[in-house]
Order: structure tokens, then C-alpha cells, then sequence
């Protein structure tokens, strides 16, 4: 009997120091705002972008949530990055309409390959005036698609989300401190 608590106690002792060492891994970085359509309409809400296990997690009001590898950050960084330039591109051609900035393909769950079929990747749009967020000077649009199972089962509908010019700002100086 002694021998059995002995065991509990160093399973336990494990298990606890295994949490606590992964709650000090988890960085929370600053707010940033975005709205999301989860009622009848779209509300603004924050979310505080954090490291977690070498990955930088983006974890939304809905419970949606976009998980990049460390390595992938500067690429993510960058497609955002380019938030200007299609901005500036609106304006002299005088075009209101989503563009498409490109594609951005996370890592899905960890330890598996990144998504290679475009038509699964998330997709990054600049939109100059936008309904969604009320702002007519220049919004970013992430659409994330339906999310399947192993088996080819739907877990999720297709999901957007609305980052206005000053969310963009926010968004922006966040992962480029960090």
C-alpha cells in the first residue's frame, strides 16, 4: 500500500510540474480589437494574441483560433504587412472591392503538415470600405475555411473575421514587437 502512494504522489508531483511549467510558457502579448459576426450582426471585441509551445496562438471571442509555428511567423507577418500597399493600389484605381492579398496556409494541429490545397489555406483580403467594421479606410479581412476531421467531417464553418485600419495598426505592432 505504502509502494502505491508512493507511486500516485510521483505521478502526481509529475503532472503538476508538467502544468505548471506549461502555464509559464504561455506569453500573453497586448490587445489587439477586430470585430466578428457571432449574433446578428458584427460586434467589435479584443483578443491578446500569446506564445504557447513555440507557436503563436490567435484565439478569437467564438473559440476559432489560428495556431502558426514560430518559423511561419514572419511569413504571416509579412502577407499583413501588406496592408498598405493594397491600400495606396484602392486608392489610385479608385476600387472599393475585396482583393485578395494571399493565401496563408497554419499549422492545423501540431505536428502536421501544412495545408498545401489553396482552396483550404486561409485567405487574407484587403477591402477599402466595409459594411462589417464601419470603417471606409481600408479594413483587412481573414477568412478561414470550413475546418474537416481526419475523416472529412465538418468541425467548423467557414469563418470571417474584420480587422478595420486601426485594428490593422494594432495587429501589426503587436506581432512585429514580439
Amino acid at each position: 500500500m505504502m509502494k502505491l502512494n508512493l507511486i500516485f504522489t510521483v505521478i502526481l508531483f509529475g503532472l503538476l510540474s508538467t502544468s505548471i511549467k506549461a502555464q509559464e510558457e504561455k506569453i500573453e502579448l497586448s490587445e489587439v480589437c477586430y470585430f466578428e459576426e457571432i449574433g446578428a450582426a458584427p460586434e467589435k471585441y479584443s483578443f491578446k494574441p500569446y506564445f504557447y509551445h513555440d507557436r503563436l496562438e490567435l484565439k478569437f471571442e467564438s473559440d476559432y483560433q489560428i495556431t502558426i509555428k514560430l518559423e511561419d511567423k514572419e511569413d504571416f507577418v509579412a502577407v499583413i504587412d501588406r496592408f498598405e500597399e493594397f491600400h495606396e493600389q484602392s486608392i489610385k484605381e479608385n476600387n472599393n472591392g475585396p482583393q485578395l492579398i494571399d493565401n496563408f496556409s497554419p499549422e492545423i494541429v501540431s505536428h502536421t503538415k501544412k495545408v498545401a490545397d489553396p482552396s483550404k489555406m486561409i485567405k487574407i483580403y484587403y477591402c477599402k470600405e466595409l459594411r462589417e467594421t464601419g470603417d471606409e479606410n481600408g479594413n483587412l479581412i481573414i477568412n478561414i475555411p470550413d475546418l474537416t476531421d481526419m475523416f472529412g467531417g465538418a468541425t467548423a464553418p467557414e469563418k470571417y473575421l474584420y480587422f478595420s485600419r486601426e485594428c490593422v495598426s494594432e495587429l501589426l505592432e503587436v506581432l512585429k514587437s514580439n
